[in-house]
């Protein structure tokens, strides 16, 4: 289902994109427990919130007025993308 939220991000702007790989998941899916494993990616989602809520938490708000940033999880990857586009 498409996501109907309205915002305003040009779709379709050139910037720069951040791809984040957890390298050996498949392997600590196959070692650790549910519970060590629900508590890395619950510790992983916590970092992906901070980083989107910075602008919002800095006591400098002026320094991040320009400074919007998206994350979208795909399996065991994040991709980190800007607000602002490259012209």
């Amino acid at each position: 289902m498409a996501d109907k939220r309205q915002t305003n991000w040009e779709p379709t702007s050139k910037r720069f994109v951040a791809i984040l790989d957890i390298m050996g998941f498949k392997d600590m899916v196959m070692r650790k427990t549910h519970e060590d494993i629900y508590e890395s990616l619950q510790k992983l989602s916590f970092l992906r919130e901070k980083i989107e809520n910075r602008k919002r938490e800095s006591s400098n708000k002026d320094l991040y007025k320009d400074a919007d940033v998206k994350t979208v999880s795909f399996s065991d990857s994040i991709v980190i993308f800007p607000k602002l586009s490259l012209a």
